[in-house]
């Protein structure tokens, strides 16, 4: 089975759409949750102005986030996919 590559770059489009749309919203309506977030995730280490450390507790969660969102993402960029192909 080969892939098309109109009909994947289509999915893949529209579940980057959909997880920027689900990311905003929660910055909207929970800021310093999405911030909380967001420096599990990208590793924010011995930032003097934000006080913070990667720690054991920070990088299990962060690799939990990665992993969900990994997951999630396969998930909806196959139901876009299925959907194209059809």
């Amino acid at each position: 089975m080969s892939l098309e590559p109109k009909k994947v770059s289509l999915a893949l489009a529209q579940t980057a759409g959909i997880i920027y749309i689900v990311c905003a919203a929660l910055v909207a309506v929970a800021p310093k949750v999405a911030w909380q977030l967001a420096g599990w995730l990208s590793h924010m280490t011995n930032l003097e102005v934000l006080g913070r450390n990667l720690t054991v507790s920070g990088f299990l969660i962060g690799l939990a986030q990665v992993l969900i969102y990994a997951y999630l993402s396969g998930w909806l960029f196959a139901k876009m996919y299925n959907r194209a192909v059809r």
